[in-house]
Formats: structure tokens, C-alpha cells, sequence
């Protein structure tokens, strides 16, 4: 459950929009960080709905990115309590948790 309820808050702290590009990135990041099932099922299947560009992009920039980020976490963040963190600057809430925005999807 909590994984659902993160996911949009994890669209946010990693700079990621909400398109198939970006759902893909962050498949990965939660691919590496949660090791869920259903993130591998999405990360390795959902790249067929991009163009090639799209995929190269993923594969050569995004992906490493993510599975740094994934492994370099040093807390779990599905157990960060993101309702209570509105307030803080999401600069200092990324530096707090050791987190960097992704690449650009361009």
C-alpha cells in the first residue's frame, strides 16, 4: 500500500513528469530500491511502448542514473513520512534523503 501512496511524491523528488518516459525512470529507481516484483515487470517491459530514441535515452542515461540512486539511498523512502515534509524546501528535503533529480528525458 505505501508504495502507491509514494509514487506521486517520488515523481516529485526525482523530477520526473508523469509521461511513459518518466514512469519508466522511476520503474527503475524503485526497481533497485524496493526490489518489487511488479517495478521489474514495468521496467523491462514497459520500454516496447517507446520510440528508439526514447529507449536509447533510457538505457544510456536513465537507467544508470536510477540504479545509482536506488543503491546510494541510504534509508529506505517508503518509509519517509512525505505528508509531513509540505513545508520543507525540496532542495534541502533531496539533500536530506541523499537524492538527486534525474537526467533530463529530452
Amino acid at each position: 500500500l505505501r508504495y502507491r501512496q509514494v509514487h506521486d511524491f517520488w515523481h516529485v523528488l526525482f523530477g520526473l513528469p508523469p509521461t511513459v518516459h518518466g514512469e519508466l525512470v522511476l520503474k527503475w529507481f524503485e526497481l533497485v530500491h524496493t526490489g518489487l516484483p511488479v517495478a521489474a515487470f514495468s521496467a523491462l517491459f514497459g520500454p516496447l511502448r517507446l520510440s528508439s530514441k526514447q529507449r536509447r535515452r533510457l538505457y544510456d542515461a536513465h537507467v544508470p542514473w536510477a540504479t545509482r540512486q536506488g543503491r546510494a539511498c541510504t534509508q529506505s523512502l517508503l518509509a519517509v513520512y512525505y505528508e509531513k515534509c509540505f513545508d520543507e524546501d525540496m532542495d534541502l528535503l533531496r539533500k536530506r534523503l541523499g537524492v538527486t533529480v534525474a537526467p533530463p528525458l529530452g
